[in-house]
């Protein structure tokens, strides 16, 4: 498996590899609360996940967005359709954070809104 930006070894895909091995109904997630991940500190993001009606939609503010925008979006939008969030709004404020720290972030924030300890 191959690593993400800026992280080294193959254990950054762990969550994706367990949330896709899982049957299909039972990744399901219901997006309970609003809950958030992460720190504004130079290097990482902070993650806001609230309910929405359906859907899952992904809105990005970055520091190096003229970059890496898309590839923010792409990264959260996988790794929340990995743990079957549905009926989801996730907020990223990035400060220039690599692809294995967003996936963290966005896991914990919606493993929080869901209930769950992260």
């Amino acid at each position: 498996m191959a690593a993400c930006r800026g992280c080294r070894g193959p254990g950054t895909w762990k969550m994706t590899v367990r949330a896709l091995s899982m049957h299909k109904e039972d990744r399901a997630m219901n997006v309970a609360r609003k809950a958030m991940a992460g720190t504004m500190e130079s290097n990482d993001v902070m993650v806001y996940v609230s309910p929405a009606i359906q859907g899952l939609e992904v809105r990005v503010k970055s520091i190096v967005a003229y970059q890496f925008g898309a590839q923010i979006e792409r990264v959260a939008l996988e790794t929340a359709q990995a743990l079957g969030a549905d009926g989801a709004l996730i907020e990223l404020d990035d400060r220039g954070a690599v692809d294995c720290t967003i996936r963290a972030r966005v896991e914990t924030a919606l493993l929080r809104a869901r209930g769950e300890e992260a």
